[in-house]
This record gives C-alpha cells, sequence and structure tokens, in this order.
C-alpha cells in the first residue's frame, strides 16, 4: 500500500470502528453467529467500498426478528441524513411515499412468504430537503432458524431517480407519436370504411357496379399518393436533422456535445423506423408494396444480421449464432430486401428482450410441403429470454399492442412481420413458455439457387472512372435548401476534390449540363416543376446525356410499382434521411 492510499485506508478503518461502537444499540436480538457474520461483512464492505461507490451503490441488513437495520453510510448521504438516525426499519419507511409504501411492503412480503425468490422493488424515498429520489432495492433471505422461518436478509439499493426521469420523457414522446400515428390510423380505418360501404351500396345495382369499382380504385389510389406524399415530408426533414448530425458525429466534439449528437442519431433513427414501419404496413394494405421475387440465398442475410446485430448484442452481453441445416447453403423464393427486413424485426426482438448472457441462434431446417406443394425452409429465431405468457401471444401480431411495456418500441415491428410475411406468400409463428425463452419462426418455399446479385459488388461505370486526383463535377438537381447545404457539406468534408453544381428546378437543365459536363448527376423526384422520373426518361432519351450516370436521392421512394419501373434508368437510388457513409461509398464506386 503506498503513502497515498495508507490515509484513506485509515479513515475506512475509524469508521468501521465508530459503526462498531453503535453496533449493539442497531443489533440487539442478533445471536453470536450472526454478529460474527456483521464482523466478516464489515471486513467485506472495507474491500469492496471502491467498488460500490463507483456505481453510487449502497448496501444494508435488516434482522427480521428485532427490525434492527444496518446501512452503508452512503445510503444515508443519498438522502442527505446523519447514517445515525436509522436504527430501525421503520425509521427508513416511514420516509417511503404514501404512493409507494404498500409495494415496497408487498415486496417484502412475497420474498418472506417464498412467492417470490428475492425481495425487488422501486419506490421513492423523502430526502432531508423534503423533496423525494427514486430508488431501486433488491435483497434476500442469507439465514433461517431450523423450522425454516427468515432472520436475516441483505441486499443493495441505488439511485435510479435520473433513469426514472428519462423514462418518464421517453413514454411522453412515445405516446405523442402513439397519439399521432393512431389519429392517422384512425382516418385511414375511416376512409376504408366509407369506401366498403360505398362498394355495398353501389353493388345493389348491377348496372352501378363498374362505377362503384372505379370509385373505389381512384380511392386507392389517392391513399397510395397520400402516404408517398406523406412519407416525403416526413423524411425531408429528417434528412437533414440526420445528415448534419452525422457529420456532427464524425467530427470533433466534447464529450457532452457527442452524447447530445447520440441522442438526436438515436431518436431521429427511432421516429424514421416508426414511419417505414407504418407506411410499409399502408402500402401492403392498399396494395402498392413493389416487390422483387427471387432466389434468395439465407446464407448471405444470416451473414448480414449478424454484422448489423452484434454490437448491440454484446451491449446486452447475448451471443448471436447461426446455423444453416440440414442442406448447406438453402434459397427461398423471397423479396430479399422484404426477406431481410422480416428477419431483422425478429432478431431485433430477441436481442432486445433477451436476458443477460443469453443467446439468440437463427437456425434454418427443411420441412414437407402441405398437400403436395413444394417443401419449405423454416427459419428460426431461436433467444432464451424470459418467455412469453400464453395470454399474451394472440396479442403479438397486432399493431400497436406491447406484451412487454417495460422495453422502448411502438408494437408495430411483429404486426409488420406478419404483413410482410402474407404479401410473400409465406407463413409465420411462434413458441413460448414463460421462463423457457421464445422461438419465431417463418417458413417460404424452397427454390433452386439463382443469380443473387446480392452477393455481388455492383460493377462500376469505366466510363467515368478517372483518376481520383482530378477535380471531378456532381449536378445535384434538389429543391429543398438543407438537403442541398448537407450534401454540400458532406462532399467539402469527406470527398474534397469533387465540385457541386446545385439547380433548385428541373426544367431547361440541359444548358446547365452542356455547360459544366457533369460527371454524375444526383436527382430529387420531387421537383417543382417536373418530376424526377420524367426528367431521368429525358437523359436517358439525349445523346448528350444518356452516358452520365444518374443517381436518384428521394424521401420518397415508398411508391407504386409503376414509378419504380421508371426509375430503371438509374444507377443507383438512394433514401433519405442519407446515410452519409453509404452516400459517401456509392460516389466513390461510381467516380
Amino acid at each position: 500500500m503506498n503513502q497515498k492510499q495508507q490515509p484513506e485506508q485509515s479513515q475506512r478503518e475509524d469508521d468501521q470502528g465508530k459503526q462498531e461502537d453503535e453496533k449493539p444499540e442497531a443489533v440487539s436480538g442478533f445471536d453470536a453467529q450472526h454478529l460474527n457474520d456483521i464482523n466478516l461483512l464489515l471486513d467485506h464492505a472495507t474491500r469492496i467500498n471502491l467498488a460500490i461507490d463507483a456505481v453510487n451503490m449502497a448496501w444494508w441488513e435488516l434482522n427480521l426478528i428485532s427490525g434492527a437495520v444496518i446501512f452503508h453510510k452512503r445510503k444515508a448521504e443519498m438522502l442527505g441524513y446523519d447514517p445515525g438516525v436509522f436504527k430501525h426499519y421503520q425509521d427508513f419507511m416511514n420516509l417511503v411515499h404514501p404512493d409507494d409504501y404498500e409495494t415496497a411492503m408487498d415486496a417484502m412480503r412475497d420474498h418472506m412468504s417464498g412467492k417470490a425468490a428475492t425481495y425487488e422493488v422501486e419506490y421513492r424515498i423523502k430526502t432531508v430537503n423534503g423533496n423525494y429520489l427514486w430508488f431501486q432495492d433488491a435483497g434476500t433471505i442469507t439465514k433461517r432458524d431450523e423450522n425454516g422461518r427468515p432472520l436475516r436478509i441483505v441486499g443493495f439499493v441505488i439511485d435510479i431517480t435520473k433513469k426514472k426521469a428519462e423514462e418518464a420523457q421517453i413514454r411522453e414522446l412515445n405516446t405523442l407519436l402513439e397519439q399521432k400515428v393512431a389519429e392517422r390510423t384512425k382516418e385511414l380505418m375511416l376512409a376504408n370504411e366509407q369506401m366498403r360501404q360505398e362498394i355495398e351500396t353501389r353493388k345493389q345495382a348491377e348496372e352501378r357496379s363498374e362505377q362503384a369499382l372505379r370509385i373505389a380504385e381512384r380511392a386507392n389510389q389517392s391513399k397510395s399518393e397520400f402516404m408517398s406524399r406523406m412519407s416525403h415530408e416526413l423524411r425531408t426533414p429528417l434528412n437533414s436533422i440526420l445528415g448534419f448530425a452525422q457529420l456532427l458525429e464524425l467530427g470533433t466534439l466534447n464529450e457532452k456535445q457527442q452524447r447530445g449528437v447520440r441522442h438526436i442519431l438515436s431518436d431521429g433513427k427511432k421516429l424514421l423506423q416508426l414511419i417505414n414501419e407504418v407506411l410499409d404496413i399502408t402500402n401492403i394494405e392498399t396494395g402498392s408494396l413493389a416487390l422483387s421475387m427471387e432466389p434468395v440465398r439465407l446464407k448471405s442475410i444470416f451473414e448480414e444480421i449478424t454484422e448489423e446485430f452484434e454490437e448491440a448484442a454484446n451491449r446486452k452481453n447475448v451471443s448471436l449464432n447461426q446455423l444453416i441445416s440440414p442442406t448447406e447453403d438453402p434459397f427461398v423464393m423471397a423479396d430479399y430486401q422484404r426477406i431481410k427486413k422480416l428477419i431483422s424485426i425478429l432478431v431485433d426482438n430477441a436481442v432486445r428482450y433477451n436476458l443477460p448472457g443469453g443467446s439468440v441462434l437463427l437456425k434454418t431446417e427443411e420441412v414437407p410441403g402441405v398437400q403436395g406443394h413444394s417443401p419449405q425452409i423454416k427459419i428460426s429465431v431461436i433467444d432464451t429470454g424470459p418467455g412469453i405468457k400464453a395470454e399474451y401471444i394472440p396479442l403479438l401480431f397486432k399493431p400497436f399492442e406491447r406484451v412487454d411495456v417495460t422495453h422502448e418500441g411502438t408494437g408495430l415491428g411483429l404486426a409488420l412481420a406478419q404483413k410482410l410475411t402474407d404479401a410473400m406468400n409465406g407463413s409465420i409463428g411462434v413458441e413460448s413458455l414463460p421462463d423457457l425463452g421464445s422461438t419465431f419462426w417463418i417458413s417460404f418455399a424452397k427454390t433452386k439457387p439463382g443469380s443473387n446479385l446480392h452477393d455481388q459488388p455492383e460493377p462500376g461505370h469505366s466510363a467515368h472512372q478517372a483518376n481520383n486526383e482530378f477535380e471531378k463535377k456532381i449536378l445535384y438537381i434538389e429543391d429543398n435548401e438543407s438537403s442541398s447545404d448537407l450534401v454540400a457539406n458532406v462532399l467539402a468534408d469527406k470527398m474534397p476534390h469533387l465540385r457541386l453544381i446545385s439547380s433548385r428546378t428541373g426544367k431547361n437543365i440541359k444548358n446547365l449540363i452542356m455547360k459544366e459536363k457533369p460527371d454524375l448527376i444526383l436527382l430529387d423526384l420531387d421537383l417543382p416543376d417536373i418530376h424526377g422520373s420524367e426528367l431521368l426518361h429525358q437523359f436517358k432519351q439525349d445523346d448528350d446525356t444518356k452516358a452520365i450516370p444518374v443517381v436518384i436521392i428521394s424521401a420518397n421512394l415508398v411508391m407504386s410499382k409503376q414509378k419504380l419501373t421508371n426509375l430503371e434508368g438509374a444507377v443507383s437510388t438512394i433514401n433519405k434521411p442519407l446515410d452519409i457513409i453509404t452516400f459517401v461509398d456509392t460516389l466513390k464506386r461510381l467516380l
């Protein structure tokens, strides 16, 4: 021990001596063996004080016969009291908030009676200045008499006031989001009901049925256009928020600023996920979801998802494994991006709701087809979490139904998973028991391997792959000023050898192209004077511009199949909000 540590050790020993001087009054009724145990505990406490201080915890010990209590001095310090005021259990319980008192007592009684394996509870305690702080309290019986009657309980308490405040804020934000989504969903449901009533009324007369069908088709088309427009209006401001936040994160920030930027990115991504899920569900319901069915290699998807969720699993101390069986490399007939989204939802839930030290297994197996149909590949996501009670399972796939309210979420993930599965002619199910974990599974028709473009790097464009040391020009046709500023900042920071030329309109752009001769065109779809897909068509029909690669950057890529077909002349499409790294990688590949 060095000289600096000796005064600290002496102070701890003085503190112990004072505590032991007070002990006869605090522990009256304890037996000799119990006193020996306390002395040993105090010796251990000396050695672990630093560890306890580091996590802002305090230990306590209660004689269940006499009610005498021993507190780590930090527990009193947390509340601002002198440690000597807590000699009896009731001295502490008198400070518990009236609304939490019975909850705390019930938790203790449940543990004493054997109903609960441990004593665990959260409650508020009055401080010396009259305020209340939130604490998480946990303990366990450590000694019983020969008849099994509890004699002593030991536990730890930790201040969770900050956590409670953050949870309250998150609940408030979630409530607001859910209210907005519920209002929009209600409007859509009312529109659907009105449409149904209109069709039913018109079906009564055969001569008017054709007119009713046309009305229904127009209503569906209007709904799709509305959702497409809503996507654009929500994603455009998010593009600036998340884009500039990514630039800040990549820069030089102090710790406080880094934490703030991480909050912006985290909450922005949650909002983006909510928007995507609502739009996907609506597009499936209106039949507007564009699917590209092809042979999909599951091994590739498993590898991508494992890499994507590796960091989240490590934070939760959950192992993430994959098992391809019984065939080495199975393929299923599905849309690559949609089945990846589907499996990602299941893996995300398996990691999020798992227990620390648990595991998640991605597994495939071949199962026979039903009634002469082709064999199926069953994909299972198996976790070792707390499991799900039988009465909650019917609620899992309903929108906005949340079985576990202790974790963040909107209750849309599994509802979207079911709709995506149905849209790709697959099956989905769940098997779970409390305390034994859960298995969520999906199955799709087995197919033979095909040309899987997702396993191959996209080809470059040799006509535009000149030496990067020379300046190149990019033309960005975008009417939103914040989006243009974001791209300008990204290029200035990450690709300073490129020169950006901007235009807020699409008509008469040919003169600018012929003057500047850009090496690449970035094109927004929702321009004030012409739709981007029409402009793309013009570029590809013109001999002067058809060789210039065009990249679509839009917040409105959630659209009808017909409009997606109109974008086939583009070399790549990028969704807003921009992922800065993906955006830069795309430009490097194309230039």
